[in-house]
């Protein structure tokens, strides 16, 4: 009796031991991103534990002579959009605030945030924008995210008369070196048109990285019409940091392709053919092997 008693005990302990080394451990981990700018700031903060999202911004500061003209807060990522909410004009979201959310980690996905207040110069008919933006990438292992990929890709600019709008990392990496195509939304006010052109800026990577390169083979920007169509803006300028002209590299889909390292630039010129636009579509082919 006391045989079967033991062999019972070390079976179920058997039993337990290889229950506990057939079930994975689960790793919490928070990433987490900030963004600034001169009159605002930004934090997004994902918690795997908690299973939340949350956005949070302070300070927001215009001055004194201006009017709010609208406002709005976008949260998306690569599956679609988390959050959509365009204020009505004249009515501005608070200049404090935070939103938190329900929010699954899927490894390998952007998850973009960005919060903008738009004001209308007290006495003019022209006006300003206030915009913080937060991109964040989930890798598959080490430490909380920092905003950026950990292996980076080409960051989108677009001039908007005055200053560079960034429009973060653009997720190029494929480790098989075959190119891949992604699009990038735009909206119509970040884009300055002077003299029917447009201008747009890859940079590769950021300050403090050891390494990058991406290899670029077509850029392509569309203007998006009232009537929702797409019409194509025709390359006419690709100036490389290093490499100097670039154009007919990037102009077609082909084995041709450019290569962009590590805090090198490549600025684009756009002809904008088209009247009445409602916003743009940068297009992207091309491969970054680092991942």
């Amino acid at each position: 009796m006391k045989k079967k008693v033991l062999l019972s005990a070390i079976t179920m302990l058997t039993v337990l031991a290889m229950l506990t080394v057939s079930v994975p451990s689960v790793e919490a981990k928070v990433w987490s991103a900030h963004g600034d700018n001169l009159n605002c700031h930004m934090d997004v903060i994902v918690d795997t534990t908690a299973g939340t999202l949350k956005v949070k911004w302070w300070d927001v500061n215009a001055g004194m002579d201006y009017f709010y003209w609208g406002s709005y807060i976008h949260i998306w990522d690569d599956n679609g959009q988390i959050y959509w909410y365009d204020a009505p004009l004249g009515i501005h979201i608070a200049p404090e605030g935070e939103l938190t959310f329900a929010y699954a980690v899927e490894i390998g996905v952007f998850l973009h945030a960005e919060v903008r207040w738009c004001y209308q110069i007290v006495g003019h008919y022209w006006g300003f924008s206030i915009t913080v933006r937060c991109d964040l990438y989930f890798e598959s292992s080490g430490g909380g995210g920092n905003g950026y990929l950990t292996d980076p890709c080409p960051t989108l600019f677009v001039w908007n008369g005055n200053d560079y709008v960034d429009y973060g990392v653009i997720d190029i990496h494929n480790p098989s070196g075959e190119d891949v195509i992604r699009e990038v939304p735009v909206l119509a006010e970040d884009v300055d048109i002077n003299k029917h052109k447009a201008t747009f800026r890859l940079r590769e990577g950021w300050e403090g990285l050891n390494q990058s390169e991406s290899v670029i083979d077509q850029v392509k920007l569309y203007a998006i019409g009232d009537d929702g169509k797409r019409y194509l803006c025709p390359l006419i300028n690709a100036e490389h940091s290093r490499l100097g002209q670039v154009l007919p590299q990037l102009l077609l889909s082909d084995d041709v392709r450019t290569q962009i390292l590590l805090l090198e630039t490549v600025d684009l010129k756009f002809i904008v053919p088209h009247q009445n636009v409602q916003g743009f579509t940068f297009v992207i082919e091309g491969c970054n092997l680092y991942k």
